[in-house]
This record gives structure tokens, sequence and C-alpha cells, in this order.
């Protein structure tokens, strides 16, 4: 895979503003190349370490289109979705969401409240999966990283406000890191 790094196990998780988190991901051809396997163990553990529910390759600064759920946090619950497709969707929810890339911040969001997803597995096979509640949230927040988007850029008015110093300060840190560099 010519998108994903040799070096897998230097990745780490990107904060905003990296603009590596704007990138739109490139379906992956082949799911069952190693390298897949080996990006997606990565990804297994920088969520657990980080505490997460879910994490895409995108926030890792590789641009294609797998991503990590697991809703429960549970050992051997990790669900593993490459290439996602949502083919249907139902209702809505209010969701408060926060981010691995955008520490710091937990905004109210309105999500689809039933998703319907088509994806496949490291094996190359194809899965058809219903999600509701938490893991219909994770597939949308994960979905979103794929195309470049973040919840800051979900959140309204209101939630912006609320933010905008955080985000100043995210936006700081980058430079300064970056300055460092």
């Amino acid at each position: 895979m010519s998108r994903i790094p040799r070096d897998i196990d230097s990745l780490r998780i990107l904060h905003y503003p990296d603009p590596a988190l704007r990138e739109v991901a490139e379906p992956i051809g082949d799911p069952t190349d190693p390298q897949v396997a080996r990006l997606a163990e990565k990804m297994r553990q920088l969520m657990h370490e980080a505490n997460g529910v879910g994490l895409a390759a995108t926030q890792l600064g590789v641009g294609v289109r797998i991503f990590i759920a697991n809703p429960v946090r549970g050992p051997g619950q990790d669900m593993v979705i490459v290439n996602p497709e949502v083919i249907q969707t139902e209702g809505w929810q209010e969701t408060r969401e926060g981010c691995l890339s955008v520490p710091d911040v937990t905004l109210t969001l309105r999500r689809r409240d039933r998703v319907t997803l088509r994806y496949q597995d490291l094996a190359g096979m194809t899965h058809q999966v219903e999600a509701t509640g938490l893991l219909a949230s994770i597939f949308q927040h994960e979905g979103d990283h794929l195309d470049g988007r973040l919840i800051v850029d979900r959140a309204g008015v209101i939630g912006r406000m609320a933010i905008r110093d955080t985000l100043r300060r995210l936006e700081g840190e980058f430079k300064a890191a970056q300055a460092a560099t």
C-alpha cells in the first residue's frame, strides 16, 4: 500500500489544526495486504492508550479508508472497518462527542440515530451492519475523519463560541511545535 508508511511504529495521533486531518482518505485496494493489518494493530494500540472508542487512519496522517471502533472499550471488541460506506440512515439523536484529535473539546452534535454500514474486514470479506446509539455515532464520527471533517466543523454557533479559546490554544501549540522542528 503506497499510502501506508513503512514505519508504522512511529505513527501517533495528530492534533487540531494539523492539515493532514483535512485530507480525504483513499479506498484501500487490497484489505488483505499485511501492511493494512499492521496499520490496524497500531490504530488499536493508540486508541486504547488514549481511552478512545474510535480512531481513523487519517488521525495518524495516513490517507486510507480504515477505522477502528469499540463502543464498549472492551478487550477483543475492536471492529476493524475497511472502506466503509453508509448505505442507509434513519432518525436523529443528539450526541455528546469528544475527539482524540481535538483534545479538551466536547460538543453536543446532531447525528443520525440508525446507520447501516457496508465495509470490508482484513480478510477482504464484505459485511453489512446496522448500528444505533453510540455505535452509529462512532461510525459517523470516524467516517467524517475519512472525509477530512472534524467535530469542530459540525459545531453550531454557540458550540464554536464555547470552544474558541481551546481551539486557539491548540493552534498556538501546533505553531510552536512546527517552529521547533
